[in-house]
């Protein structure tokens, strides 16, 4: 949920981890990486069997950050 509402706010992100003492850790960006591309792909399917554009955007904005090269959630 994280990156789904904050992609182009890295610091919003750091804060909510810091914040809540989540560990960033391999093991844990693969885990937000797995549950991202999940979310991502029932956003872009439902937005577009719904017709909403706002949660198909989401989803393909989400995916198309997944795919970055280095990317990182935390």
């Amino acid at each position: 949920m994280i990156e789904r509402y904050t992609p182009n706010r890295p610091k919003l992100r750091k804060a909510l981890f810091e914040g809540y003492g989540l560990e960033n850790s391999e093991e844990k960006q693969l885990q937000l990486k797995i549950v991202s591309v999940k979310m991502a792909i029932a956003d872009i399917t439902y937005g577009a069997s719904v017709g909403n554009d706002r949660i198909f955007s989401l989803g393909r904005n989400l995916m198309d950050n997944l795919k970055m090269p280095g990317f990182k959630i935390h």
